[in-house]
């Protein structure tokens, strides 16, 4: 652990130059059947499941309101709703944050059977709705690289494997990613930073993008995602579904809030809890049986 952790910095040493332009290949790139070696199955295979979830913030508002479902392995879970209805607060919960100081929590989430502070960091990936944390002064392939090699669970790593086997397989994971994410086309772009004219690199749809790579690359057993496809296209959307899809196919528990999906994308759910207003759920079950719900 301390050798990769000493050499994810080194890398990160290496490559914090400074910002310039660098010209990025735009070449399409067909998806490639996914590498057993470079994304394996999760493991441990994980279920999220909640119960009687209630979470009054402070002032007295009532964010969740007696919220049970599941989360299944394998699966992607849609979580739709009116804005401030609780989908963001529910995902923090699986994460282990508290969703506000001074926030009454009532009810449990159990990730098979642990409360998430008992759970181990590295089997739950989480990308918020905002990117701003992403480091802007490296390209694409570079970040997706560095977080691949910083979070990469020892585990996972083949016993006596060589270092240099063991950064060809990081980086085939890297490609897998970016080209299943849309983003190889964009691999030697630099991130840049949001809201920065003059470091401005990807727009804000590869930004979000990104964002799901870094999680994908790390190989979680859970990943959730707050509004992963909030401000992309049609197609741009329904790629990231594709990916999310393919995770759930090697058994990683994926949860997503979701923002009007595309009939498209909603073809890509398997189950979907649906929020009404003041943080009740009114719907719990398989995404294609939602709509004869109402």
């Amino acid at each position: 652990m301390l050798r990769r952790l000493d050499d994810a910095l080194a890398d990160l040493i290496e490559l914090a130059r400074p910002f310039a332009p660098r010209r990025s290949d735009h070449r399409a790139s067909p998806l490639g059947a996914f590498d057993e070696e470079a994304l394996p199955r999760a493991a441990p295979v994980v279920d999220v499941e909640f119960a009687d979830v209630t979470v009054v913030l402070p002032g007295g508002r009532v964010a969740v309101d007696g919220a049970t479902g599941a989360f299944r392995a394998g699966r992607v879970t849609a979580i739709l709703g009116p804005s401030g209805a609780g989908k963001s607060t529910l995902l923090d919960l699986v994460v282990g944050r508290v969703p506000a100081a001074g926030a009454a929590v009532a009810g449990g989430v159990a990730l098979n059977g642990l409360a998430p502070r008992d759970v181990s960091p590295a089997l739950v990936g989480a990308v918020p709705q905002d990117e701003h944390s992403l480091l802007g002064w490296l390209t694409v392939r570079e970040l997706v690289r560095f977080y691949a090699a910083i979070r990469e669970r020892r585990e996972r790593v083949p016993a006596g494997e060589s270092r240099a086997a063991a950064a060809r397989r990081r980086e085939r994971r890297v490609a897998l990613v970016l080209r299943e994410l849309g983003l190889y086309g964009e691999r030697d772009a630099y991130v840049g930073v949001a809201g920065d004219a003059r470091r401005r690199g990807l727009s804000g749809g590869q930004r979000k993008r990104a964002s799901v790579a870094v999680e994908l690359v790390a190989d979680p057993s859970v990943l959730v995602l707050d509004e992963p496809t909030s401000g992309l296209d049609a197609s741009t959307a329904d790629a990231v579904l594709l990916a999310l899809k393919n995770a759930a196919a090697r058994g990683v528990c994926v949860a997503a809030v979701l923002h009007q999906p595309s009939a498209r994308m909603w073809r890509s759910v398997d189950d979907a809890i649906i929020f009404a207003a003041a943080g009740r759920v009114a719907y719990v079950g398989a995404a294609a049986a939602a709509a004869a719900a109402f």
